[in-house]
């Protein structure tokens, strides 16, 4: 993974600084440079002055790339999924989003693909961060599932969409933030997970994102085990594989118990699902 700028400027500081104080000979490191400021305090000096200006200059960029946004987006999503040993899945996704310059600004369609049917009325809101309103609610507009069909087997459709459009009152103002976590129970619904011929996990977004995480809990007494291949790439509508991108996606990982997968996607594709293929296997206890 290649190093971020302020990393590169921590590590000079941390090279850089023990090699003036203790390596230079002392006529070199007492040497004035300029109003009575002597080479060691300089390069010191220097490097906090570095460090700075790299963090005053990343917030910069954020805060204009924000102000520059016109239509809202998100900072970051989480994607948590919790399993239990009969097939029941909750999902508990946040989402930290940043209205653009519209004014009373709606909320992005949301959608979730389930193997197999669940109800519509298993979904709940948490509002965390209510932007400028304390009394501000949100709830789940005409929540539906429909089949999606693939184009491979337009008669046989395998798996569901669940799809919500989320409500705020009042609505958003420009450039407002706000934070909310959906959860979504599906009773029993994910048993092919513990099949040899498993099952896959994972999200798709509707708008852009700066960066999605995706975290999964094995059910107690099992670990993950992942399939080939281990990630790949859907598009939305069909969730048909996009060539060659097995090669191409985020890596998922798995904790050394094998009771938790991590997946995370730096500026993830709109209009794409990020799907990881596994299974669960009994683990010793």
């Amino acid at each position: 993974m290649p190093l971020k700028p302020l990393e590169i400027f921590g590590l000079l500081a941390i090279v850089v600084a023990p090699i003036v104080t203790f390596f230079l000979p002392d006529d070199i490191k007492n040497q004035i440079v300029f109003y009575q400021i002597s080479v060691k305090d300089f390069v010191l000096l220097f490097l906090v002055l570095l460090l700075a200006l790299g963090i005053l200059l990343l917030r910069l960029g954020r805060m204009v790339m924000n102000w520059l946004t016109t239509k809202a987006a998100y900072k970051s999503v989480e994607f948590n999924y919790f399993y239990y040993g009969d097939g029941t899945v909750v999902t508990r996704n946040r989402f930290d989003l940043v209205n653009g310059w519209k004014e009373n600004g709606e909320l992005p369609e949301e959608s979730l693909v389930w193997h197999r049917e669940i109800s519509t009325t298993d979904l709940v809101y948490r509002l965390y961060e209510r932007g400028s309103f304390i009394d501000r609610k949100m709830l789940a507009e005409d929540p539906r599932i429909e089949p999606v069909t693939p184009e491979r087997d337009p008669d046989h459709p395998s798996d569901f969409r669940y799809s919500w459009e989320p409500r705020i009152k009042p609505p958003l103002r420009a450039n407002e933030k706000i934070s909310y976590v959906v959860e979504i129970v599906a009773e029993k619904t994910e048993t092919a997970a513990f099949t040899l011929e498993g099952t896959m996990l994972g999200f798709g977004l509707l708008i852009p994102a700066n960066k999605a995480h995706v975290t999964a809990y094995a059910p107690f007494g099992y670990r993950f085990v992942l399939r080939n291949p281990r990630a790949t790439l859907r598009h939305t509508d069909t969730l048909e594989e996009v060539p060659g991108s097995a090669r191409k996606t985020p890596r998922p990982e798995i904790s050394p118990d094998g009771t938790i997968l991590t997946l995370e996607v730096s500026r993830p594709k709109v209009g794409y699902r990020y799907w990881v293929h596994y299974r669960f296997e009994q683990a010793s206890i």
